[in-house]
């Protein structure tokens, strides 16, 4: 899968999310494109990212910050395990 994503960095929140099949990789960087051109020309900095993952949960585990806010520093080599299985990221 290919997922587009708009995220407003000062305010740490994803604004949109589209999902492609890796099939419809050029429509995807179009869609990437359009909107960047779109941000750009109403002067509005966000970051605009095409990332590919198995699915969308394993795109939470590779890149939290674009799913809810970031997790405080980690106190021990302990507090880096991943979450259990059954665990919910949360919602988008």
């Amino acid at each position: 899968m290919i997922f587009l994503i708009e995220y407003n960095r000062r305010e740490a929140r994803t604004v949109r999310m589209q999902e492609y099949p890796d099939s419809c990789k050029l429509e995807a960087e179009d869609a990437r494109l359009k909107i960047e051109l779109e941000l750009n020309l109403n002067g509005t900095k966000h970051d605009v990212v095409l990332l590919e993952a198995d699915s969308k949960g394993a795109l939470r585990r590779t890149h939290r910050r674009y799913f809810g806010p970031l997790d405080p520093v980690p106190k021990s080599r302990g507090d880096l395990a991943e979450p259990n299985a059954g665990e919910q990221l949360g919602n988008f």
